[in-house]
């Protein structure tokens, strides 16, 4: 799974398989330039296949935590 956009409500992924709309998850997210891991939890919004075996999604992230958020959205 790789991350293609982040913003403080949610996150786009892209997959290897189908995850149904509502499908919990839990993603530890790396921060390359502190050496560091954030995690968070979401719900798959929509997803939608690019090419066999290659899924496009939207999550929306519960209870963000913008402080945390802003590491990836304006990294310093």
């Amino acid at each position: 799974m790789r991350s293609h956009d982040i913003s403080a409500k949610g996150i786009g992924l892209l997959c290897d398989r189908y995850l149904p709309e509502q499908t919990p998850l839990e993603l530890f997210l790396p921060v390359p330039e502190k050496g560091e891991t954030y995690y968070t939890r979401g719900k798959v919004a929509w997803s939608k296949l690019i090419k066999p075996n290659n899924y496009k999604m939207g999550v929306t992230l519960d209870k963000t935590d913008l402080v945390g958020m802003a590491q990836f959205i304006n990294p310093s």
